[in-house]
């Protein structure tokens, strides 16, 4: 839980109707500080109930490549018995990068909502996402409510589609005159939809 400052200003607004409401022992006060008392206490209750019990998933499109854009889906399931309202979504990857935040307006029970967002990665190789954060101000934004779900995938960011930086060292595998044996060999050719993956020197291209 994360206090604003407009909660700080609150907190401190009740500890100080507190403290007069038990100096003057007035019934006016008393009343006025039962009733923020209790309203801060269904705010937290609210809160932190409206971040749980999620169930979050991602799909990525067929293949990622560097330096354009990525069409990533978030998939989020609400498996309690209440509406979740104004819910952020953050992304955590690698070790500390962070894509958000994702909206969401609100997920009823048993409903799942597919929200897209689109990302660039700069790099070829390996990316790891880690965990998706959950953050709302709702129903008070006196406080903003994060919940963290472990959710690590590994994708491959291949290198980018241009000829300035595509080329890549192929195996290939020819038959011979005979149609008996296949010819092994490698040759530099730019990337190009449909070569198998297992066929690229990975290695090889790097060194290029």
């Amino acid at each position: 839980i994360a206090c604003s400052r407009e909660g700080i200003f609150f907190l401190f607004f009740v500890l100080g109707l507190g403290g007069a409401a038990i100096y003057t022992a007035k019934n006016s006060l008393i009343l006025l500080f039962c009733f923020l008392v209790f309203t801060l206490i269904a705010t937290l209750y609210i809160g932190r109930s409206n971040v749980s019990r999620l169930h979050l998933d991602r799909r990525f499109q067929d293949e990622l490549f560097a330096n354009q854009e990525a069409h990533i889906d978030l998939l989020a399931k609400n498996t309690g018995k209440h509406t979740r309202y104004a819910l952020h979504l953050y992304e955590d990857f690698d070790q500390d990068r962070t894509i958000g935040p994702i909206f969401v307006p609100s997920l009823k029970p048993e409903e799942t909502v597919q929200t897209p967002y689109d990302c660039i990665f700069y790099e070829r190789g390996s990316v790891r996402f880690r965990q998706i954060q959950v953050r709302s101000r709702f129903p008070l934004p006196f406080f903003e409510f994060r919940a963290i779900y472990p959710c690590e995938t590994r994708n491959t960011v291949y290198p980018a589609r241009d000829t300035a930086r595509d080329m890549i060292t192929y195996l290939e595998e020819t038959a011979s005159p005979q149609g008996r044996t296949l010819q092994r060999h490698t040759r530099l050719q730019e990337l190009e939809h449909g070569h198998q993956r297992g066929h690229i020197q990975w290695k090889l291209s790097a060194r290029r």
